[in-house]
């Protein structure tokens, strides 16, 4: 499974902003697209390439780890 940070497909965000508070580099910010959702945007310039924006992101990660032994 793959969240918008590495597909790009909106449908893969729930726009909760982890990936913008977790980077230390301040490389992510939300931004308004056309239709007035937000999403977040990489400035490639300042990532530092750490992942913990991936490692943040509950759709970029294994969702049975997140969800626990319920649906494993």
């Amino acid at each position: 499974m793959s969240g918008y940070l590495t597909s790009k497909n909106k449908s893969d965000c729930v726009a909760c902003g982890a990936c913008e508070q977790v980077c230390t580099c301040s490389a992510i910010t939300m931004r308004i697209d056309e239709y007035g959702f937000l999403y977040p945007v990489i400035d490639h310039e300042k990532c530092i390439s750490c992942n913990r924006c991936v490692e943040i992101c509950l759709f970029e990660a294994d969702l049975k780890k997140h969800k626990g032994p319920l649906y494993s």
